[in-house]
């Protein structure tokens, strides 16, 4: 694939800067010149303002301005008189404030209203339409009329045209954005003459360098970089650049050695280590296997010793004590110890005590079952079993793990025989339930399921346990991954279980989320052929 052209250069990275820069500076002054202008403009208008209504206030209320009025008193002003009008006149020529700015135009440039007992007398303020009056708001003066008696009367309120304003500010303004456009036109032809003594340099260092990256070795090592008239650090990168050339020959012979003889040791490493990993898959599935075997056999002798040295006396006492029974019911039907208190409580109380020792013996006959029924030792062979018996072999084995803190919830599905090692899958549910009752901390609740979908037998044992994180779901049937911490299992349970599925033609999987328990599900062929 052709790569791409690279079209940034240094060059005009370093006009970029440079415009920046001084773009930066003019924005930030002329914002700051701008920004005093409009501040001037507002002090100029409030002392305007402020002047205008001064005058005003002090000739109304000193009295000079009834005599020319022909009123009395002030609140008798009448602005639809003549000599009101007349002297409305004179104060509209007092605004035009032209030596101030004697080239504007003769406009009303300050707006005066003058309301006496809350009647407007006089007004020539005018629409704005600039949008700029709230900006002059502030430089608004207003000033109180007073009566003989020196009561606020009316008031006077005066403020600048701000259009007037506008007419005066607008122009500085534009000539101050010009003058900055002019200030960046010839930054810009500044940067152009600045970047030349860096770029030169470099280009040339940049086409006898891409040269010499083009060429072959001997050309790389005789090749020499000659600027005119370089600047130090330029200098300085070239007399390097040729020094590193003059090596290049010698170390690319030494790397291509070097290469040579990783590629011989990594290959002679990759084998090794294919042997290793499938040695070590063998060792494991031995040491697995092995385990099993040696489980098995001791469950297998553990089971015949207790059925051989419990059955024959457990067998005595059990008929003993139900012979027990049937005299203890004679005696307790007979009409002579009907008719003594004493000896009904007495033959009562052996009856209670002989129904206990009955109990036990069923209790203990029913664990010997069980553990033959787990073992199998009476079925070691490859034979259609009950999946539904199996699993509750294994729930009277470990009820002293359940008891007391776990509830069991069984739902056994209508389901047949399998074909199966009876033994073998009873070591896989029990592995399940065992795990199941150590991720459940406090009490909890264990769910059994067993159904028929097909030609294939499924059993779900879903716990309330801690649950398993995701990025472990998939190592717990590995050989040696557990869970439980230091010292507790040696994390073979789950890969044993998996391994006896697999020979059974079947899966198993689990389903789980941290906190919210796990379910394992195993899925076993009703017809299966001995593997």
């Amino acid at each position: 694939m052709k790569k791409r052209k690279n079209k940034r250069t240094l060059k005009k990275r370093i006009k970029r800067a440079i415009s920046l820069s001084a773009f930066i500076t003019v924005v930030f002054i002329s914002g700051v010149i701008i920004y005093l202008i409009l501040m001037a403009s507002k002090g100029f208008a409030a002392y305007q303002a402020e002047a205008v209504s001064y005058s005003i206030q002090q000739e109304l209320n000193s009295g000079s301005a009834i005599k020319p009025l022909g009123i009395s008193r002030i609140e008798e002003i009448d602005k639809n008189d003549l000599r009101t009008k007349m002297w409305i006149e004179r104060l509209n020529q007092r605004t035009s404030i032209n030596e101030f700015i004697p080239y504007m135009r003769d406009v009303n440039k300050i707006y005066i209203s003058i309301e006496v007992k809350d009647k407007l007398v006089y007004s020539n303020e005018e629409e704005d339409l600039s949008g700029f009056s709230d900006f002059y708001k502030d430089t608004e003066s207003i000033k109180p009329i007073l009566d003989s008696n020196n009561k606020e009367i009316g008031k006077i309120t005066v403020r600048v045209n701000t259009q007037f304003l506008l007419e005066i500010v607008i122009p500085l303004l534009v000539g101050i954005i010009l003058l900055s456009l002019v200030a960046l036109f010839i930054s810009k032809i500044l940067s152009m003459f600045l970047v030349i003594p860096i770029i030169t340099p470099l280009k040339q260092l940049e086409t006898k360098v891409k040269a010499i990256a083009e060429g072959d070795q001997e050309t790389a090592a005789n090749t020499q970089i000659i600027l005119k008239r370089p600047l130090r650090e330029m200098e300085s990168l070239a007399d390097s650049t040729n020094g590193i050339m003059k090596k290049l020959k010698g170390y690319s012979e030494i790397l291509e050695v070097q290469k040579e003889v990783l590629e011989n040791q990594n290959a002679e490493l990759e084998v090794q280590n294919e042997e290793l990993t499938e040695s070590k898959l063998e060792i494991q599935k031995q040491q697995a296997q092995l385990i099993q075997s040696e489980k098995m056999a001791s469950v297998g002798l553990l089971t015949a010793a207790i059925t051989h040295e419990i059955n024959t006396p457990i067998g005595a006492i059990n008929s003993n004590a139900q012979l027990e029974e049937m005299v203890l019911s004679v005696i307790l039907n007979h009409e002579a110890v009907q008719e003594n208190d004493e000896l009904i409580i007495m033959f009562s109380q052996l009856k209670e005590v002989n129904d206990v020792n009955l109990m036990a013996c069923s209790r203990i006959i029913e664990i010997i079952k069980s553990l033959k029924s787990f073992s199998r030792l009476d079925q070691s062979e490859f034979q259609e079993a009950s999946i539904n018996e199996g699993i509750k072999s294994v729930l009277v084995l470990t009820n002293n793990l359940l008891k007391s803190r776990i509830t069991v919830h069984e739902e056994y599905g209508d389901i047949p025989l399998v074909k199966c090692f009876p033994g073998q899958l009873n070591q896989v549910f029990m592995n399940i339930i065992v795990n199941a009752s150590q991720a459940i901390e406090g009490d909890g609740g264990i769910f059994i399921k067993t159904y028929q979908k097909e030609r294939f037998i499924y059993i779900s044992i879903k716990d309330t346990g801690t649950g398993i994180k995701e990025e472990d779901i998939l190592k717990v049937f590995e050989p040696g991954f557990t869970t439980k911490g230091v010292g507790i299992g040696l994390g073979l349970g789950l890969y044993i279980s998996y391994n006896i599925i697999q020979s059974h033609s079947g899966e198993i999987s689990v389903v789980s989320e941290l906190g919210k328990g796990a379910e394992y599900i195993v899925k076993i062929p009703i017809d299966n052929e001995r593997t």
